[in-house]
């Protein structure tokens, strides 16, 4: 059963916020956090520290010592700024396949958003976040810099894939925890389908108010509008796929630009 929630930290500053994010979460879900620090070893065989004369042994203990560090760092500001029970973990492998692993058994996994810049970077996008979602198992959760607004909407955006149930119940589910509206965010062309989902949620358990937003045209400008005003935007996974190797997903074109957290959720496994 899919109990924790796991967050990935390297003591940049996106990581921070999204540790920040994901203790908040742990305690609306009550919910145990799991801390992880991946060690890429990979990336120090040849680089100046072993070319200077350490020996990898040395390099790995150097690195362990500040994986440790920073972990425990983390622990104690979720201790100390979240009623959460936690767990911390440091992992040999590239932060990428460390956190794929996690998603395995973890509620949510949380990452910062990376600083790629310019068209090199939306060409070939390379964070952590991004590449968790390729066969991604669990929801994931990717938050920039910026802090949840209070009173604000919970955006869910439809689609027609296989994930769009699991995403729409993710999203009631964090609309109901932070008292929030949920956003039905819909091509104009599925504006009947959307209302005919409005509707379920109305009558459903979560006692969430809904509304529901027709675009005409492209999504992405408006919903990177609509994230100014959302505490949360929530796609399903067949959202990020690409049509074709110059097609990006629509996923892909939101990541980094959008002023609030997106979560990313998968189709739910097959009982």
């Amino acid at each position: 059963m899919r109990e924790h929630i796991t967050v990935g930290v390297d003591g940049s500053g996106g990581s921070w916020a999204a540790l920040a994010w994901a203790v908040r979460d742990a305690a609306r879900r009550e919910r145990p956090l799991r801390i992880v620090y991946a060690l890429d070893l990979h990336r120090y065989i040849g680089a100046p520290p072993v070319a200077a004369g350490f020996t990898l042994g040395q390099v790995f203990d150097r690195l362990s010592a500040h994986g440790r560090e920073i972990v425990g760092r983390a622990a104690g500001w979720a201790r100390t700024h979240g009623s959460v029970t936690t767990s911390t973990q440091v992992c040999v492998d590239a932060a990428c396949r460390v956190l794929a692993g996690q998603t395995d058994a973890a509620f949510e996994v949380v990452v910062g958003q990376g600083r790629e810049q310019g068209r090199l970077a939306r060409l070939w996008p390379g964070s952590v976040g991004r590449r968790l979602l390729i066969g991604q198992r669990g929801p994931v959760v990717i938050v920039g810099g910026h802090a949840e607004r209070p009173g604000d909407d919970v955006v869910v955006v439809l689609s027609a894939g296989d994930a769009m149930e699991a995403a729409l119940r993710y999203g009631c589910e964090a609309a109901a925890l932070r008292g929030a509206r949920l956003r039905i965010v819909a091509p104009a062309h599925a504006a009947s389908r959307a209302e005919a989902v409005a509707e379920r949620v109305r009558s459903g358990p979560w006692q969430v108010e809904v509304r529901v937003q027709r675009i005409a045209g492209d999504l992405a400008p408006a919903l990177r509008a609509a994230s100014v005003t959302a505490r949360l935007m929530v796609l399903g996974a067949d959202l990020a796929r690409r049509g074709s190797v110059w097609r990006r997903s629509l996923a892909s074109r939101l990541i980094g630009r959008l002023a609030c957290p997106i979560a990313v959720v998968p189709a739910a496994p097959a009982a």
